[in-house]
């Protein structure tokens, strides 16, 4: 799909009118503070994200600012800074912005967002001539996108066919568009897949060769352990504890090496595609780990079948 610019004024006011629309949300930005990005809107944006102020109060005033959580680390209620254009190390403006309140945390995208109203924006981009007429200023105002919550299902389905066929504009379903990328990079997704269970295949054979390995060199040693007493059932689990304990080992530093370079890249990843080490991660290294042990209770099967006197004999020889 080709997107049709930005959206003007008065056509957003006439798709945000419509009687099927619950809440509509204006949103103009291109505009960043450091990596997080400047958003233009109201308050129905508060209300569209069911946002709370924990510091301070939302912004009336142009140039005042409300900080997500996450940017609210850099900066207090009170600071003034500038904003760059169009990317992190885009011109900067003389403009200034003033921070009026501070979000509570989310743990969503408003976390990461500077916000501020639609006038701003205007005022900060404002390359319009002075002697132009306050209704020709009008008729060129615009905002870059919209959030629209429509009142029932119904509408949800027929609103936006509407709005694309009937207002120039483009509208964009999530729950379609998501569709449309899994379309586009499904079969990537099944081959990286396939890959890391191909990956976790070819690590549990390699513990099975080693546990395999250990286990036949260390026959005699086994068989000592029985010859003095120790159950056969005792052996086999030392063996084992012992490459489970290897497993887990590996794991866990697999684990904790993709969060550290995941952590290191975190600032970027997060604000561009919104990866975090997912929890299933954890849960992957779990599964990783049972088939490791099942892997290493063939190898570690043969103390029963040990037989004492002629291994203790090759081994003394």
């Amino acid at each position: 799909d080709d997107p049709t610019g930005n959206i003007k004024l008065d056509d957003w006011e006439k798709v945000s009118q419509n009687g099927f629309v619950d809440i509509s949300v204006p949103l103009a930005y291109g505009d960043f503070f450091k990596q997080y990005r400047i958003v233009g809107t109201d308050e129905a944006f508060q209300t569209f994200y069911n946002l709370e102020i924990a510091q301070g109060k939302w912004f009336k005033h142009s140039r005042e600012v409300v900080l997500g959580s996450e940017v609210a680390q850099l900066l207090q209620i009170g600071d003034e800074f500038k904003g760059t254009h169009g990317e992190v190390n885009g011109h900067e403006h003389e403009e200034e912005y003033t921070v009026v309140g501070i979000l509570k945390p989310t743990g969503g995208v408003a976390d990461r967002l500077v916000l501020t109203s639609i006038e701003s924006v205007w005022d900060v981009h404002n390359e319009h001539e002075e002697h132009e007429s306050e209704e020709e200023h009008h008729h060129e105002l615009e905002i870059t996108a919209g959030l629209i919550r429509y009142k029932n299902a119904m509408a949800k389905l027929t609103q936006p066919k509407m709005i694309n066929q009937n207002n120039g504009l483009m509208a964009a379903v999530p729950t379609i568009e998501i569709n449309k990328l899994l379309q586009v990079v499904g079969d990537v997704t099944e081959i990286f897949a396939l890959l890391g269970w191909i990956i976790g295949a070819i690590a549990c054979f390699t513990v099975f060769l080693f546990s395999w390995q250990s286990v036949q060199q260390r026959m005699p040693e086994l068989a000592t352990l029985r010859f003095m007493g120790a159950g056969a059932g005792y052996v086999f689990a030392l063996v084992l504890i012992e490459s489970v304990v290897l497993a887990v080992l590996g794991v866990l530093i697999g684990l904790l090496l993709t969060n550290v370079a995941m952590q290191s890249v975190q600032e970027w990843s997060t604000m561009l595609w919104g990866i975090t080490l997912a929890r299933e991660a954890w849960l992957y290294g779990l599964l990783l780990i049972v088939l490791m042990a099942l892997a290493t209770a063939y190898p570690a099967w043969q103390v029963f079948r040990i037989n004492l006197s002629e291994t203790l004999k090759n081994g003394s020889n």
